[in-house]
């Protein structure tokens, strides 16, 4: 029987309300995998305070040239694997007016180069891929920042978590020194502190 004429015959038969048609077909369409506009808006939102986050790390984190030690001018944000964050960032580096211009390219794993950019985001789509991914940057000062669960207590410098619907940061604070990174005081005021890997 296909959903029509399911929804027909229980409309027919007065087997269901109003109420009960509504929930049957919301959770025949979650079960399609189909986003309802409220789960569509919660993961925009939640995008949204990701990109937010990352683009303040360019205030809060310092790259400072080994061979000058000066603070850089430019900073490159790599992304692997959200198109959506990429281009909610892309918005927020043309809309502001910084002293430092932040550059933001999406990637694939064919273009991965560590040396192209200061900050890599890693999408949860990247799971299998993760262990590659965090060894190419060993050693080239990149802050790495991921929505993986535990991300930062698997090698990652910066983790998303969600707690009680709302994200927040995990930080890796040993492995940011040993990338010397100079991560302030008051980002870190701000995260819960992990170690790992």
């Amino acid at each position: 029987m296909n959903l029509l004429t399911f929804i027909k015959k229980s409309r027919d038969s007065a087997l269901l309300n109003r109420m009960h048609l509504v929930f049957i077909i919301a959770v025949i369409l979650a079960g399609y995998g189909w986003k309802t506009e409220s789960q569509s808006d919660a993961v925009s939102t939640e995008n949204k305070v990701k990109a937010a986050y990352v683009y303040n790390f360019t205030r809060f984190v310092n790259w400072t040239a080994p061979e000058s030690g000066q603070k850089k001018e430019t900073i490159r944000i790599g992304i692997l694997g959200s198109e959506s964050i990429a281009e909610l960032l892309r918005e927020a580096a043309a809309a502001q007016n910084k002293k430092n211009e932040i550059i933001v390219q999406s990637l694939d794993n064919s273009s991965f180069s560590p040396g192209d950019f200061d900050i890599l985001y890693i999408d949860n789509t990247k799971k299998s891929e993760l262990k590659n991914i965090l060894a190419k940057t060993r050693g080239h000062q990149v802050l790495t920042v991921s929505d993986l669960e535990l991300f930062a207590r698997m090698g990652g410098i910066i983790g998303f978590v969600k707690e009680d619907k709302r994200i927040k940061i995990e930080i890796n604070l040993e492995l940011a020194k040993k990338e010397k990174l100079q991560i302030s005081a008051k980002l870190i005021e701000v995260a819960r502190l992990v170690s790992g890997e």
